[in-house]
């Protein structure tokens, strides 16, 4: 997997590391360099990479979409059950629609859309 180290900038290609999301004196990424050679760095995989995005992989924008209206309107019921007005204070219309217009803003800002 290709992550990039904070500290230089440069790409990686990890084989394997120990690392937790706290700092650690057995933090170790073992990658290979740009020769070919496989280096063993003392480096925390969470703390001191970054994600590379891999220009082939595409979003499915319309999953992700359905994902973010379900989340949000299981928590709107939620929020009502915790007020006690799960019979009278909730309209599962509306619950929908307020769940698929933050998920269509959360999506455009996701996508860099402009007025997000």
């Amino acid at each position: 997997m290709k992550r990039k180290i904070r500290r230089t900038g440069e790409i990686i290609d990890v084989i394997t590391f120990s690392s937790s999301t706290t700092r650690s004196d057995h933090d170790r990424i073992q990658f290979y360099g740009d020769n070919g050679n496989v280096i063993n760095e003392s480096l925390n995989y969470y703390l001191d990479t970054l994600p590379v995005d891999d220009e082939n992989k595409d979003v499915d924008w319309e999953q992700r979409r359905f994902d973010l209206v379900k989340a949000y309107s299981i928590e709107f019921i939620k929020m009502q059950n915790r007020k006690g007005e799960i019979d009278c204070g909730v309209y599962v219309p509306d619950v929908v629609s307020w769940s698929i217009t933050i998920a269509d803003r959360v999506i455009e800002a996701m996508r860099g859309v402009e007025n997000a």
